[in-house]
């Protein structure tokens, strides 16, 4: 009897296991609140790291407006197809699918607002961005201070700790402006298709950063030198046009720090829009895309 009863409780807690896991496991990293001839072209993507986090019946993704109130709750009425490690899940409008040309596995309503607002799947993990004002708690300070661009997406880092290409919990610091950046929207869902609209992102190439993104007066260029040599710091704009050289010059290995007002080789202010800051050394060729607004 006793056998019968010590199996049956191992039977449980061994149940118990992926029940926590089924859903506990994943984090928002991407929010799109539609472009400017499509304002309600709008998809929120989720994801996972670690697998088996697919069972999401009854758990809800919710969006809050800038001042904290719920606008928007979207409820998983069933499990999806792949719980493997790194899956996603797209959320997305019908004039989202329309564009992107990738099916949602939950559809939802236009309720996001570029200018600011928050949202979290179930009250596991949250972000907020431009001008929202609600609680603090497990957002920090809201990314994206100026608002979501159109056309652009809010990302989340991956560098953050670990591997730079892979989500992994420590990729969390419980900061929107630490955790997110401005970028070109990837829409993928469970069945891992997507699509990739407009220029090519990265939030800290190989051997380069930039702080913060998007800015307003001034953004900080880190580079991180393997080895002392020959390096090029230059910003571009989305045609390729070279609007201002950073540095030029030999560096030592270890990291540098260069600054970029915002103004062009003339010294005139730069318009309000995407730019890409470039190096190029013998190790490395890098880029990141910013956002610079007014």
């Amino acid at each position: 009897m006793k056998t019968t009863t010590v199996l049956v409780t191992l039977a449980a807690l061994v149940q118990a296991v992926p029940a926590f896991a089924a859903f506990h496991l994943i984090k928002v990293t991407e929010v799109y609140a539609g472009k400017a001839d499509a304002p309600n072209a709008q998809y929120i993507v989720l994801q996972a790291f670690a697998s088996g986090q697919n069972f999401l019946s009854g758990h809800q993704v919710h969006v809050y407006d800038a001042t904290g109130a719920v606008v928007g709750t979207y409820t998983f009425s069933s499990s999806v197809a792949s719980g493997a490690n790194q899956m996603r899940l797209l959320l997305a409008t019908p004039d989202a699918t329309a564009y992107f040309g990738v099916a949602p596995d939950l559809p939802m309503t236009p309720t996001l607002a570029a200018s600011g607002g928050k949202v979290c799947w179930d009250a596991l993990d949250c972000v907020a961005w431009g001008n929202y004002s609600g609680p603090a708690t497990g957002v920090g300070t809201p990314a994206a201070a100026g608002g979501i661009p159109a056309g652009l997406a809010l990302k989340r880092r991956l560098d953050i700790s670990g591997s730079p290409t892979l989500l992994e919990s420590t990729d969390d610091t419980d900061n929107s402006v630490n955790d997110f950046f401005i970028g070109a929207p990837k829409p993928f869902n469970n069945a891992a298709a997507g699509t990739t609209v407009g220029v090519a992102d990265t939030p800290s190439g190989r051997g380069l950063s930039v702080r913060p993104n998007p800015f307003r007066d001034e953004l900080t260029v880190t580079l991180a030198m393997p080895r002392s040599g020959q390096a090029e710091v230059a910003v571009y704009d989305v045609r390729g046009r070279r609007v201002r050289s950073l540095h030029r010059a030999e560096v030592e290995a270890g990291a540098h720090r260069f600054a970029w007002d915002g103004r062009d080789a003339s010294g005139q202010l730069v318009d309000a829009g995407i730019y890409i800051v470039q190096l190029r050394s013998a190790d490395a060729t890098a880029s990141a895309m910013v956002v610079r607004f007014r």
